[in-house]
């Protein structure tokens, strides 16, 4: 994306838009402090997802700084609870809290609009985690790793092994199309 002078990033307004137009909620934009002494505009919003006609209604709250490279997604209510002896897989967590893992790192951007990528993966993610529960296997996409090898902060997944080749975002593929169209 950063690379890509054809792919802007959407601001924080075109997020809450697309999620205003597509999803029920309420959509708060708040300015808050960020790492250089500055201000910055964080989108939040909660909404409630229904995985199954037989499961319970999950309260997930997803949070966007401008400028970071992902959405914090994490379910407020009721508790994610693994069951005795059981670890949450497709977490990051640390002490006090537990973010759901939606995607590899370099597979969502700026770039990307929230309402039609992260909130559907977020709801994908739920009806997954209630097979886990049911029957101990995780059903859905990703990468397994051990749990010691992702950090704390939940920041950046650090992958056992390098992807070939990175991933690119659909707005990227479509900006490259024009350009050789062009040609």
């Amino acid at each position: 994306m950063a690379d890509d002078p054809l792919v802007k990033p959407l601001t924080v307004w075109q997020h809450t838009f697309g999620i205003m137009a597509s999803w029920p909620g309420k959509v708060r934009i708040a300015q808050v402090p960020d790492n250089g002494g500055g201000v910055t505009d964080e989108l939040r919003w909660e909404a409630e997802f229904t995985p199954t006609k037989l499961s319970c209604t999950y309260t997930v709250r997803f949070t966007y700084k401008v400028g970071d490279p992902i959405v914090w997604v994490q379910v407020v209510d009721p508790v994610l609870d693994p069951g005795a002896g059981k670890q949450l897989p497709h977490v990051y967590e640390d002490s006090t809290q537990r973010w759901l893992c939606l995607h590899l790192e370099g597979q969502w951007d700026q770039t990307m609009a929230i309402a039609t990528t992260v909130v559907p993966w977020a709801a994908e993610w739920l009806f997954h985690y209630e097979l886990w529960l049911a029957t101990g296997e995780w059903t859905g996409s990703g990468e397994r790793y051990e749990r010691d090898v992702r950090p704390i902060d939940g920041r950046r997944l650090r992958r056992p092994a390098p992807r070939a080749a990175p991933l690119k975002s659909r707005a990227r593929r479509r900006a490259e199309r024009r350009a050789s169209s062009r040609r």
